[in-house]
Order: C-alpha cells, then structure tokens, then sequence
C-alpha cells in the first residue's frame, strides 16, 4: 500500500487503484492530528501531489493501528 504524509504532518495510504477518475479510495483522518478519526475517504490525485509517498517503517505504529495495518 502506498503510504503519503500529509501537508499537515498526518499520515493516510490509498490503495493503489482508482475508483473513479482522478480519485483513489484510502484512509485519512476526519480531524487532523487525531489518529482514532482515521475513516476510509477519497483522495484526489491533486491532494496526492502534495504529499510526499513515504515507506511503511516511516508511519508510526500509532498511526498503522489506526490507518487497520
């Protein structure tokens, strides 16, 4: 799973695939800065462009519970 730090600092990962055009299914938080807020969303593929991909040993494991990993 691609794993991308958001702008703000939170962590999401989207599955690689997408749904609809110019938009991917993934997991990101409702409120930033609280990891228990963590949903399924859509993310834009313009939103992905600002975040930076990151490696999975990269995203705290506080944030792996969180995200189901």
């Amino acid at each position: 799973m691609p794993y991308y730090r958001e702008p703000n600092g939170d962590y999401l990962y989207v599955w690689p695939r997408a749904w609809r055009p110019g938009l991917h299914e993934g997991r990101a938080t409702a409120i930033a800065g609280l990891p228990t807020s963590v949903q399924t969303t859509s993310v834009s593929v313009l939103f992905l462009k600002e975040c930076p991909r990151i490696a999975r040993r990269d995203v705290p494991q506080e944030w792996l519970t969180a995200i189901g990993e």
